[in-house]
Formats: structure tokens, C-alpha cells, sequence
């Protein structure tokens, strides 16, 4: 078996030329400038704690939104909402406060220095406008204003911020009720349904009071309004309300013990009543008479007098009031009304004596007759032992 033949290999032999010891060795390049080393910032363990909480903290408050359910979300927003409408309505309530505030004290000024000013009548008015007109009735601000407006709660309030100057509400006040478009719907709202609270109600709350003599007042200056009107005219609808409250006003007098035992404002208020809006059937001519009776009139005599309804039905209510033993308070009617001629004073009072002398005769019969029966009552009894 024959060997594989390897390959051959020829060797260049070429002479390695070494130059001699004494030649100078080749010049190196030039060395690079060494740069000094970069410094090393080592962030100590106390300045990195603080942002690692930091950004924990952020991670927990992101987790803490992501997890709270969106309807307790609504409810902070809603409770934000309603804090901040709660401090609205709390300025809302000063600033209107401050606002009557200024009013009034614009009133008092204008009261001050009040002049009486005529002013030209419209001949397309339909309203008879007073003959002088104080600035603080015609005043923006004033009494005027808001019976033009038919404001009928302001107008009450004004007259209860005022109670204290009664004479100068009788000037201004009838005035301003010639300006409103409906005088009697605007009295019949400032009266409202005070009416109808009883005696426990007026202890309980300190307002009604001063609202009833309020109310009482704006009845008398309606009245007083009607001065010198021929033919003032009420609405039907108007009178037909008004003529409904009085009844209801009467009835609940007589449920509290009757109308002879009402006390002096709501005697005088329901009097009053009746003389603006009408008398309604059920009023008697002795209810009237009571009234009267309770009432002081020295002091509404002038409104009383205004009446489009009273002048009618005074003969036979002093006639009544005499019968029923009140011949002083007939007497002082007959002269309010001018029927000093009609209804002497010397008259009426020689009757109620007359009558009064009456019934003391009588009495004294029937106590005669009364001690009598007794002493033969003892004497039969005596006489059975």
C-alpha cells in the first residue's frame, strides 16, 4: 500500500540585515498630555432618604385617587360646593342689611329737610294725586315707591320701623296709597292673615304684635285716604275677599269668649275693617256696638269718619247701644258722626237713667218679695218643730 505523498514546503531563506550597535534608535512620537481625573460626586445617604419619601408619598397619594370611588369624590365636591355657597349667602345677607341701612338713613335725611312740593296733576291720570307730597313719599327710596311698586310686606315693614313717629306716618302714608295702581288690594295684603292668630300665638312670637298694630295703622290710613274721594270704588274680587275674612276674623272673637271680651287692637282692627271693605250680614247692629264700645275713639275719629259704609248703618247702632246700656259710648258716636240733633245727648242719657231707675225698682221688688218668702219660709218651718 503506497503512502500518501505531503506536500512540500519551500523556505525562502533571506538574510536578516541588522544594522549595527552604534546607530542612534528611531525617534518616538510626543507623549499626550495626561488629564487629571474626573471628580466623583457621592450623594450621602441623608439626601437621598428624603427624596425617596417624597416619591413614595406621590405613589401612595396616586394609588389613594385611583382606589377612591368616584361618588365619594362627588360628595367632597359637593360639600366644597355647598360651603362656599353658605359664605355667599352670608355676605348676600349683610349686604342687604346694609342696604336698608343706608335707606332708612336717606329717609330720616330727607325727613329733615323735608319741604312740601306741588306737583302738576295729569289730566290722564286716572288717580287724584295728593296735593303735596313730601320728598320721602316720592323719594326712590321712600313709602311712596313702594306703594307704586305694590309692595305690600315693605310697606308694612316701613310702618313698623316707624312706629315710634305715628303723626308723620298719618301725613305721608295716606298720600302714598293714592299711588298705587290698587290701594285696597295693596291694604288687604299688608293686613295679611294676622287676623286669624289667636292670643297664644301673639305671646309666643314678639313680631305679631308689632304686625297687628301695623296692620291696624294701614287700615286707618286707607281711611284717611278715602278723605274727600266721592265714590271711591273696590274691586268686586277685592270686597269679596275682604267681606270673607271679616266673618272669619268675627268668628274667631267669639270662639275666644266672645266679641265683648276681644281686647282693644283687635276691637279697633276689625271696626276699622269693616268701615274700608263693607259689613258683612252676619255683623249685627250690637256686634257694631260693641266694637265701638271697645274701642278708643279719640283717636281714629277722623278715619272712622271716612267710612263709605258706616254712615248708613250709625242710627240704628246708637240706638242699639243705648238699649244695651251704653249711652256714654252712644253719645260719643252720635257726635263723631255730626247726629248731635238727631241723638241728643240730654235725650239718650234722661232715658238710660229712666231705664236704669227701672230696673233698680224692680230689683229691689224682687229682693223685697225674695225676703219676704224667706221669712215665711222660716216662720212655717219654726212652727213644724
Amino acid at each position: 500500500m503506497a503512502k500518501p505523498s505531503l506536500p512540500s514546503i519551500k523556505l525562502n531563506h533571506t538574510a536578516i540585515k541588522q544594522d549595527p550597535l552604534g546607530s542612534p534608535p528611531p525617534s518616538l512620537p510626543p507623549r499626550l498630555p495626561i488629564l487629571p481625573p474626573l471628580a466623583v460626586v457621592k450623594i450621602e445617604p441623608e439626601q437621598q432618604q428624603p427624596q425617596q419619601e417624597q416619591l413614595q408619598l406621590q405613589l401612595q397619594e396616586q394609588e389613594q385617587e385611583e382606589r377612591q370611588p368616584h361618588l365619594l369624590k362627588s360628595i367632597d365636591d359637593l360639600t366644597s360646593f355647598s360651603t362656599a355657597i353658605q359664605a355667599f349667602k352670608y355676605r348676600f345677607d349683610e349686604l342687604t342689611k346694609h342696604l336698608d341701612f343706608i335707606n332708612q338713613a336717606i329717609d330720616s335725611k330727607f325727613n329733615e329737610q323735608s319741604t312740601q312740593i306741588e306737583p302738576q296733576p295729569s289730566p290722564k291720570s286716572k288717580q287724584k294725586v295728593p296735593k303735596t307730597v313730601s320728598p320721602s313719599v316720592s323719594s326712590r327710596y321712600g313709602i311712596g315707591n313702594l306703594c307704586e311698586r305694590m309692595r305690600s310686606k315693605r310697606v308694612r315693614k316701613y310702618i313698623i320701623t316707624h312706629l315710634s313717629d305715628i303723626p308723620k306716618l298719618r301725613e305721608e302714608v295716606p298720600a302714598a296709597l293714592k299711588l298705587a295702581p290698587e290701594p285696597a288690594q295693596l291694604v288687604l295684603d299688608c293686613i295679611g292673615r294676622f287676623f286669624l292668630l289667636g292670643k297664644k300665638a301673639q305671646i309666643k312670637d314678639p313680631y305679631i304684635p308689632l304686625a297687628r298694630q301695623a296692620s291696624v295703622l294701614v287700615l286707618e290710613f286707607f281711611l284717611l285716604m278715602m278723605r274727600g274721594e266721592d265714590g271711591f270704588l273696590i274691586a268686586a274680587n277685592v270686597k269679596v275677599e275682604a267681606l270673607k275674612r271679616a266673618v272669619e276674623w268675627r268668628k274667631r272673637l267669639i270662639g275666644e269668649g266672645g266679641l265683648d271680651k276681644a281686647n282693644e287692637t283687635d276691637a279697633k282692627g276689625l271696626l276699622l275693617f269693616v268701615a274700608c271693605f263693607g259689613i258683612p250680614e252676619v255683623f249685627s247692629n250690637e256686634d257694631l256696638g260693641v266694637l265701638f264700645r271697645l274701642t278708643k275713639l279719640s283717636g281714629i275719629s277722623d278715619a272712622v269718619k271716612c267710612s263709605p259704609f258706616l254712615p248708613g248703618k250709625i242710627p240704628d247702632i246708637i240706638e242699639s247701644m243705648v238699649k244695651n246700656g251704653m249711652p256714654f259710648e252712644a253719645v260719643e258716636v252720635a257726635s263723631i258722626f255730626g247726629l248731635e240733633d238727631k241723638f241728643s245727648s240730654k235725650t239718650m242719657l234722661t232715658s238710660f237713667l229712666q231705664e236704669s231707675t227701672k230696673a233698680l225698682e224692680g230689683a229691689k221688688q224682687e229682693a223685697n218679695k225674695s225676703h219676704v218668702t224667706l221669712v215665711w219660709s222660716f216662720l212655717i218651718y219654726c212652727s213644724h218643730k
